[in-house]
């Protein structure tokens, strides 16, 4: 029986193919004149090839299959073809091949006869020549019982779907397990126990009612089991939504009496020889900090329905609680320009215009390096030179097309450029790959936020706005309620980005916003937590620590030693196993400078891909109606550095 694939066993989908773009891009549109693809080896993507030839009467030429003298003597030359097939609809159906293919020798054309018998004309000939017709008279009568016409016939027309496998999966699927046959995306498995049946997630057929009643069953007490742990993970994140609410509700603003009360402890601590002084003091823990606070603050702050939230939420737009302020910033982000030989040599070769050839020089020597890639095309970026950025950059993907790292480092740079549908396409293929990764479903959110949000995509098509923005909040509503093996937390990350995305929308213009559909999502999660300062990091490589430092104007530090400062900034959990997001939030600025850096921790990859890429993304004034962002790419160049990302400049609003 045909089964979906296991996500850790769809690299099939991505592996390096030769002739197809690296970005998914839809195929091109048919050829005025015959198109010839010419590819050898077995990771060419034949199927494609081919069918990009046939839409022009052109043809594809394996080399694997014929030497090239034979296939360069089929270029340009004559060849004689089928060219379809007529028949009435109501009697046939379903016929392949469909469109040109060249024939030679024996044919044959499959479909499926509804009625007890129908004509089929075929057609043949050259591309501008005379046509061959010859008819045949198909009779249900003569229809073979062995069951090899109907496979053959479901092999012809998964052929045929598998070209566009993405739109096609589901059909696929079926066609698969109805015939047994292995098609994208699935595997061939033969089951007899109940146990069999239940690991895969296959009801048994028909034809073994006990072991179906028995699976029924089976099913029924785990989609309880699995909806019990799905109870017990909301309310567990409700206690810790409870608890960044009472952070963002609490009044640092006796923050100088904190931060003296703490510099004379640790001075204290120092002289009596207890500790050595150090430049932060670690308070209490935040949840044991703020346990009178939760208690005291009631249900989550925000509204009772998504229509009130941005009016009714304190700090929002529009609507400012207590304390609240608004930030007047000055985003400074420190350019990357890492010391490399071969940045050195285009530069020199810039000045006499031959940077781009410097570039096809240098590749034979660095060209298995993804950061030569992404230091090459962010140097073309910053001299204006866009279309060769984009073309270099997206050179990374040839290395490995079905590895998430190397796909997150080109999506990452394109978000910079605003190339929001190459990033989407990019960042679908990653959650194929990594389904059990929460930061796969994080980017991909925020990608179509982005996109959906983008005024361009707006006016363009409305409705295709809308469904981004939705599927946008779907993803971030997964990360929240699914169970993840590792990165604890993250959920509050989502959850802080699920709630202004929501505010967001009811900002939009219609007729965007009517087909925006909000999630149904628990109340005690409601609710915007506005910011005047919003720091997140997060990186491409996995089982990598790197951790978000901020230092603040009065000169303490806040990181993950250092989770609640005296002036209120706060710093998320610490991921110590790859990606991020961590990160440095501020309901209520104090004036004056924040500097941004990060600190490459190390790693415990086994291999990795070159040197790490890290995101970084800046916010002032965060859920609001005047909320500006910056962001930044950086290459971690080794283990154990600490990198100056950039500083913000913020003075409270007069």
């Amino acid at each position: 029986m045909a089964s979906p694939r296991p996500a850790a066993d769809r690299s099939h989908r991505n592996k390096k193919k030769i002739g197809l773009g690296n970005l998914n891009r839809p195929l091109p549109e048919a050829s005025p004149v015959p198109l010839y693809t010419v590819a050898a080896g077995s990771h060419a993507d034949h199927l494609r090839l081919g069918y990009l030839a046939r839409t022009s009467q052109g043809e594809h030429l394996n080399l694997s299959r014929r030497t090239p003298a034979e296939a360069a003597a089929v270029i340009g030359a004559p060849r004689f073809g089928f060219l379809g097939a007529e028949y009435d609809d109501a009697a046939i159906s379903e016929v392949f091949p469909q469109g040109w293919q060249p024939v030679t020798g024996r044919f044959q054309v499959t479909g499926r006869l509804s009625a007890d018998e129908a004509p089929i004309m075929l057609r043949f000939g050259y591309r501008d020549g005379p046509e061959q017709r010859v008819e045949v008279m198909l009779r249900r009568s003569d229809a073979s019982d062995t069951g090899l016409v109907p496979r053959y016939w479901a092999q012809r027309k998964v052929h045929e779907l598998a070209i566009f496998e993405g739109r096609n999966e589901s059909e696929l699927l079926a066609l698969g397990r109805r015939y047994g046959l292995v098609t994208p995306g699935t595997s061939l498995l033969v089951m007899e126990t109940l146990e069999q049946y239940l690991e895969h997630d296959i009801e048994p057929p028909a034809s073994r009612p006990e072991l179906r009643e028995a699976w029924r069953a089976h099913k029924a007490v785990i989609e309880q089991a699995t909806e019990d742990v799905r109870q017990t993970k909301l309310d567990q994140i409700a206690i810790l939504w409870k608890q960044r609410v009472a952070w963002w509700e609490t009044d640092f603003t006796d923050w100088r009496r904190v931060w003296e009360e703490r510099q004379f402890r640790a001075q204290e601590e120092a002289e009596a020889g207890r500790t050595e002084a150090s430049d932060t003091m670690a308070p209490p823990s935040p949840s044991a900090a703020f346990a009178p606070m939760v208690a005291a603050s009631g249900e989550s702050v925000g509204a009772e329905s998504y229509a009130e939230l941005e009016s009714s939420t304190p700090g929002s737009d529009g609507a400012e609680g207590d304390g609240a302020t608004r930030a007047e910033a000055t985003i400074t982000i420190t350019p990357w320009d890492p010391d490399t030989p071969y940045l050195a040599t285009l530069k020199a070769a810039h000045s006499h215009g031959r940077a781009y050839e410097s570039y096809l020089d240098q590749r034979a020597g660095y060209g298995g390096s993804p950061a030569y890639y992404l230091d090459v095309a962010t140097w073309f970026a910053s001299v204006g030179e866009e279309a060769l950025s984009h073309r270099i950059l997206t050179s990374i993907l040839d290395l490995e097309l079905d590895n998430p790292a190397l796909q997150r480092i080109v999506a990452y740079r394109l978000m910079e450029q605003g190339e929001w549908d190459e990033v989407v396409r990019i960042l679908e293929s990653v959650l194929t790959l990594r389904p059990e990764e929460p930061q796969s479903y994080r980017d991909l959110a925020l990608a179509l936020a982005r996109r959906g949000q983008d005024a361009e995509s707006r006016e363009r098509d409305p409705a295709g706005a809308g469904r981004d923005l939705t599927r946008a909040m779907e993803l971030l509503y997964q990360v929240v309620t699914n169970t993840w093996d590792r990165f604890a937390e993250i959920e509050l990350i989502a959850l802080e980005e699920l709630n202004r995305l929501i505010v967001v929308t009811q900002r939009l213009p219609e007729p965007t916003r009517a087909t925006v559909r909000l999630p149904d999502m628990d109340r005690r999660l409601r609710g915007l937590l506005d910011l005047d300062l919003r720091i997140v990091m997060s990186w491409d490589a996995d089982l990598t620590d790197i951790d978000i430092w901020v230092i603040e104007p009065t000169g303490e530090k806040a990181d993950y030693t250092n989770q609640l400062t005296a002036m209120g900034g706060s710093v998320s959990k610490d991921f110590t196993q790859g990606y991020g997001p961590e990160e440095y939030a501020l309901r209520s600025l104090v004036p004056g400078t924040y500097r941004i850096q990060a600190n490459y921790y190390g790693s415990q990859q086994q291999k990795l891909i070159g040197s790490v890429t890290l995101r970084v993304v800046v916010f002032t004034n965060y859920g609001r109606a005047d909320e500006e962002r910056r962001e930044l790419t950086v290459r971690l160049p080794e283990v154990e550095a600490v990198v100056d990302v950039g500083s913000v400049e913020l003075a409270a609003e007069e």
